[in-house]
């Protein structure tokens, strides 16, 4: 019986982004959550909060509280190489707070 195999060797083509949009979306009251929706077709985005509460993210509505990620006072979450056009869904363990979203698209 004889063994077959293949190799590829490739690279995967990632247009550049042709835009930048930076949001500052309010969180006013803690534990409720927020939205921002992206353009269709991002291709990276970063997000983190101006303060120093916690953020919990989420990509389906309601699960900002359920079904998360922690991102601690003064660390940044990145996406990179996506073609991604959906909404980002978060909530801020303190109020007062302001979500800095950055966009390429």
């Amino acid at each position: 019986m004889s063994n077959l195999g293949a190799t590829f060797r490739g690279k995967a083509v990632v247009e550049a982004a042709t835009s930048v949009t930076i949001y500052n979306k309010s969180i006013p009251t803690a534990n409720t959550e927020v939205s921002q929706a992206l353009a269709t077709g991002t291709k990276r985005f970063t997000i983190k909060l101006r303060g120093i509460a916690k953020l919990q993210l989420a990509f389906v509505s309601t699960e900002s509280g359920t079904k998360y990620i922690t991102i601690h006072p003064g660390a940044v979450y990145s996406e990179n190489d996506l073609n991604f056009g959906g909404t980002l869904y978060f909530q801020a363990s303190r109020d007062s707070q302001t979500a800095e979203i950055i966009e390429w698209s």
